[in-house]
């Protein structure tokens, strides 16, 4: 019995991404389901079996179309279509011929160039209702060419309730945010006005009625939520001055509409915003974290805290004023995060192993901070960037603890953790623990060798360790170092809105 696929473009065009709630997917991944229709030989088939068929053929067809009738959004083939609106409901063929009507009048999409909200057409309940509007992203002809049109549901169908207008090149990024706690979201949009200013604007939309509350400057913004007496605040960083440091201002809406705004600088040195992330000091306050590259090199963070409404510190400043010294640090691959999962976010602060060869190792100490600048050590880690992995090290091995690469074996790539004793010639080495990075088509086999157990199977990659004596006083077992093993992620956003 032979076997047809009806056709390749069918074959591709049922491939569907349900995440994706209002355009194209872009998230790169495989698609959930690839439906291929066979056809018996029909050679060897009589009429009755061939009527069989076509009945089932037409249930296969019948399922797949209530499949995509449910899904999100189509992969399609066509470049015409890369922001076309799902099919299956009345309110978005109405909403796809609007923005057609859009489109066909000479606009064309303009989505958000940064930030998380990057679709041309986006769905937010801006107003609290339980009900989406749709927000479309758009460039035109004309003085203000670029403009931001909100559909709103009305009467069982979208209908164009409001725009707003803007100058520049671009649209930077976008965010909704409820800013007074009132329930109906406020707009955040930052404009590219060229390749090197940009301007922020926060928009009322109550009632559709388009207010802008505040127009300013920035570098970059980021969403918080400092203190429980005021909503949300939208907290913007500016360039340094030629003297001076970067000023940090956040801003918050009032029950009465009116925004009142703080300021606070930055590390004296500090040349570029590299991550920026919200978590909580070891009060269970809230803060915000900001790493930045450092002009004699290195990285510095600064915490930012609120006490009350019109208030922002930076808890980290020296008594100087001037920087935040005891957050300096040369090791540069490594941002201020949740390290352990607690909640709180810790500030990396590496530190040098005694060294075994020319070659200097670290191991990263991380240091949870209260609101008047002091701080603890929460844990400490090995972070191997190059093979992509990292340990939690027990505090038994803070002293003595040495490390050491192999790279001798054709894909096979060793970190050998060891205890030192003795400084110098008389310096004595004893090795305890093997991580190894297998790759290469004997992967698994090298993997399973005796006394070998796998930590993390990555696919092209295979990480194993291998404990090589347990009669030093650095304790270690093949249940701490599974638990403890972790790969590091990439974050694509670094943090920043």
């Amino acid at each position: 019995m032979s076997e047809e696929i009806i056709s390749e473009n069918v074959r591709k065009s049922y491939h569907f991404c349900i995440q994706c709630a209002i355009m194209k997917c872009k998230c790169k991944k495989p698609p959930v389901a690839d439906f291929v229709v066979r056809v018996p030989d029909g050679n060897k088939m009589g009429e009755r079996s061939r009527r069989m068929r076509r009945k089932q053929m037409l249930v296969i067809l019948l399922a797949v179309c209530m499949v995509f009738s449910c899904s999100g959004c189509l992969f399609v083939s066509s470049a015409e279509e890369l922001y076309a609106l799902p099919q299956g409901s009345r309110e978005y063929m109405d909403l796809q011929k609007q923005i057609n009507d859009i489109l066909e009048s000479g606009a064309e999409y303009s989505a958000p160039l940064s930030g998380s909200n990057r679709q041309a057409v986006q769905l937010q309940d801006l107003n609290g209702d339980g009900t989406d509007e749709a927000v479309g992203f758009f460039t035109s002809s004309g003085e203000r060419s670029l403009n931001i049109r909100i559909f709103q549901v009305r009467d069982g169908k979208y209908d164009c309730a409001a725009v707003i207008e803007g100058d520049g090149t671009a649209i930077e990024s976008v965010n909704y945010v409820d800013m007074d706690d009132d329930g109906v979201k406020e707009m955040v949009v930052g404009w590219q006005m060229s390749a090197s200013v940009r301007l922020l604007t926060i928009y009322s939309v109550r009632d559709f009625q388009i207010s802008p509350l505040l127009s300013t400057n920035y570098e970059k913004y980021s969403l918080a939520d400092l203190n429980a007496e005021s909503g949300k605040n939208v907290i913007v960083y500016r360039s340094a001055p030629e003297e001076g440091a970067p000023e940090v201002e956040a801003y918050s809406l009032m029950q009465d509409g009116e925004i009142t705004s703080a300021t606070a600088r930055l590390s004296e040195g500090v040349t570029t915003i590299v991550s920026i992330k919200q978590g909580k000091l070891l009060e269970n306050r809230q803060a915000v974290f900001v790493d930045s590259e450092y002009a004699d090199g290195g990285l510095i963070t600064d915490i930012l805290v609120s006490e009350k409404p019109g208030e922002l510190l930076n808890v980290t400043l020296g008594d100087d004023g001037r920087r935040s010294e005891s957050t300096l640090r040369a090791y540069t691959s490594v941002y201020s995060m949740d390290i352990n999962g607690d909640g709180i976010v810790e500030v990396p602060q590496p530190r040098e192993l005694p060294a075994q060869s020319e070659t200097v190792y670290r191991v990263i100490d991380w240091r949870a901070y209260r609101k008047n600048g002091a701080s603890e050590k929460a844990l400490t880690t090995y972070h191997n960037y190059s093979d992509g992995w990292f340990l939690r090290l027990p505090d038994a091995w803070e002293n003595n603890l040495t490390i050491r690469r192999e790279d001798s074996v054709s894909g096979e790539r060793t970190i050998i953790f060891s205890k030192i004793t003795g400084e110098g010639e008389a310096a004595r080495i004893e090795d305890f623990l093997a991580v190894y990075t297998l790759t290469g088509d004997n992967r698994m086999e090298r993997s399973q060798t005796e006394g070998c157990f796998v930590l993390k199977n990555a696919g092209t990659s295979i990480y194993a360790a291998r404990i090589l004596s347990q009669q030093t006083d650095m304790p270690v077992s093949q249940e701490y170092v599974t638990q403890n093993f972790e790969l590091i992620g990439t974050d694509w956003t670094n943090g920043i809105a």
